[in-house]
């Protein structure tokens, strides 16, 4: 369990009052260390990169999260859309954090996303990885916002077993992520146009009525009892329906899979909806579940 100072310093660094010094390179550390740049997956003769922010040593290996970025599937990348204040904060706070770049629409659409975010989480269980970072391997879990919220929940719906193995993540945190791309999907809250647009480059479709992958990338659709704990956070007057949240929340609690949902009021979207009151309860969801 992260101590009560962890947590004061978790929420001091988003309430803005407190940062955490990196350095790169070193043998050894008695901090927060940063590091950048560093490749976990090659795709067609493209590295894909991650930056990491390792906890300081207690030697039993710290939990680790991979940070999923925001940008509608079409921009954005590991040092964007607040992920590096995240990192350190998460830092802060005792977990190891991992902030990696995704393909992009339009060369790239589902899965290949959620692929992605599965081949960081499997790099970061190779012994090389383990050793270097300081992590356990049993404690992982992913953190998303926005389009990053949706893969995070993809990954978390993903596979079978245990959840300390391969590409199989411990916890999830979902900012602001849809979760029903059917048509059914259109029921829930008043999606806006725009992330209708999204949804369809994100699937390969022109519509939702003629999208043979929408149900299979859905993540409500693939909830099962061995999924991922989650905690699923939605604004009720932004951009991506409460509604969406809420149905997640309920298929995940119907299959027996511990779950926490947080509707909060206002229009604050994804990882802008990170105020400290929030991060206290994502603190506490994963203290229960790394």
């Amino acid at each position: 369990m992260r101590s009560a100072r962890s947590l004061l310093l978790a929420v001091a660094a988003v309430m803005g009052v407190a940062t955490v010094a990196g350095c790169s390179g070193a043998a050894s550390r008695d901090s927060a260390e940063e590091l950048s740049g560093m490749p976990y997956s090659t795709v067609d003769g493209k590295d894909l990169l991650a930056d990491g922010c390792l906890a300081p040593p207690t030697g039993g290996g710290a939990p680790a999260l991979v940070l999923l970025h925001g940008g509608g599937f079409e921009e954005g990348g590991r040092a964007s859309s607040g992920m590096p204040e995240l990192c350190t904060t998460l830092a802060a706070a005792g977990y190891s954090a991992f902030s990696i770049d995704y393909r992009l629409l339009p060369e790239s659409s589902f899965p290949d996303q959620v692929d992605d975010a599965g081949a960081a989480v499997a790099w970061l269980r190779e012994p090389e990885q383990v050793e270097r970072f300081d992590i356990d391997p049993d404690r992982i879990g992913v953190f998303g916002s926005s389009a990053g919220a949706i893969i995070a929940q993809g990954l978390g719906t993903a596979g079978s077993g245990s959840l300390e193995s391969g590409s199989r993540v411990s916890a999830v945190v979902s900012m602001s992520g849809a979760s029903d791309f059917t048509e059914n999907g259109l029921t829930l809250g008043r999606p806006t146009v725009e992330v209708q647009k999204l949804i369809l480059a994100y699937l390969g479709c022109s519509t939702l009525t003629s999208c043979p992958v929408a149900r299979d990338a859905s993540p409500l659709y693939s909830v099962t009892g061995d999924d991922s704990p989650m905690i699923l956070l939605n604004s009720t007057e932004e951009i991506v329906p409460e509604q969406q949240s809420e149905a997640m929340a309920g298929a995940l609690k119907k299959a027996g899979v511990t779950t926490e949902l947080v509707i909060t009021g206002g229009s604050k979207h994804g990882i802008s909806a990170l105020t400290s009151a929030n991060m206290v309860k994502i603190q506490r969801f994963l203290v229960d579940t790394l």
